[in-house]
């Protein structure tokens, strides 16, 4: 990719260009997302399996050049850049060129050859969950709302009941159906898609889900989300 004049990247909150005053990134390679298949024995019709795809993981490759005004300090600069990619869990990126973040953690990084110090150091980050996000976006039940990105995304619907509910409900798109069984008590009802949980002021409620309820993510597009008055929030991706 064509590298923005806007070089810095920024991993787990922290400049790179920040971190080692004088460095440089010379490159950025963001790799395509590998697809998987999963298979099974079920039967689609006689003699056939079952096969569906999935997106899998993606690399990001950044070639750094470290300070070369002293042959000295080299692997002072070296520990310095490996102390900014190391975390024990994904951490968010911001990229040049690219909306959002994404989240990744430090795969591999090139050795320090004493002889060609001057050489750009290659790190390569892995991102199993390939996608880039977006900030989170909020809109009232009711009404429409469009989603970007190029990517179905998750949803939250929140609702704050001042008062017990008898079998609130929600349809998606007037298709989607969520809905609860029973009365439902005074506080913060939360349906989470992404998890398939329902709770209420943290406790977990999903004994009262019905049979009809879907948890599907929804696609770039408008939409419109209607029933138990509350919100709906969701992130966006981007691939």
């Amino acid at each position: 990719m064509a590298l923005s004049l806007r070089e810095n990247v920024i991993f787990n909150g922290v400049d790179l260009i920040g971190h080692i005053p004088g460095a440089h990134v010379t490159d950025i390679e963001v790799g395509n997302i590998e697809i998987e298949h999963v298979t099974s024995a079920r039967v689609l019709r006689a003699g056939s399996l079952f096969a569906r795809k999935r997106d899998g993981a993606r690399t990001i490759t950044i070639s750094v050049e470290l300070p070369l005004d002293e042959r000295d300090g080299c692997m002072r600069n070296y520990n310095l850049l490996r102390n900014w990619a190391e975390s024990e869990q994904p951490q968010p990126m911001f990229l040049p060129d690219y909306d959002g973040h994404i989240n990744c953690v430090l795969q591999s990084i090139s050795a320090l050859n004493i002889k060609t110090w001057y050489e750009p150091v290659v790190l390569v980050f892995a991102a199993y969950d390939p996608y880039f996000y977006g900030i989170a976006r909020t809109a009232s039940i009711g009404d429409t709302f469009t989603i970007a990105g190029d990517v179905d995304v998750p949803f939250q619907i929140r609702c704050t009941l001042n008062s017990a509910v008898d079998s609130p409900s929600w349809t998606v798109d007037g298709k989607t159906t969520i809905a609860l069984t029973g009365s439902i008590g005074v506080g913060l009802l939360v349906v989470d898609t992404e998890r398939g949980l329902v709770t209420l002021n943290g406790d977990s409620i999903n004994s009262q889900i019905s049979l009809a309820t879907r948890f599907n993510d929804i696609a770039p597009g408008t939409h419109e989300i209607e029933g138990t008055a509350g919100t709906v929030s969701w992130i966006e991706r981007w691939k």
